[in-house]
């Protein structure tokens, strides 16, 4: 159902606006996949949360400068 994820999303953007601070529209999608149905398993979650880490750590040290997290997830979820 179109509407059911459409109200999710304006849930947490009342009015144009974050309801959790700093939770924009990117990353609040996240939020609702893996709060959702169908999303991953809390378990799952948190082995990807320690990949993304242990990449961040590994692409700072090759690359001889800090590489966040949300850079890494970029580079994996960009079109």
């Amino acid at each position: 159902m179109v509407r059911a994820p459409k109200r999710r999303c304006c849930a947490l953007r009342p009015g144009g606006r974050n309801a959790v601070a700093y939770l924009g529209p990117a990353f609040s999608t996240k939020v609702l996949y893996f709060a959702g149905a169908g999303g991953w398993p809390t378990s799952a979650y948190v082995r990807y949360c320690t990949l993304l880490d242990r990449w961040t750590h590994e692409e700072s040290r090759r690359l001889g400068r800090r590489v966040c997290s949300d850079q890494i997830e970029r580079r994996l979820f960009r079109p």
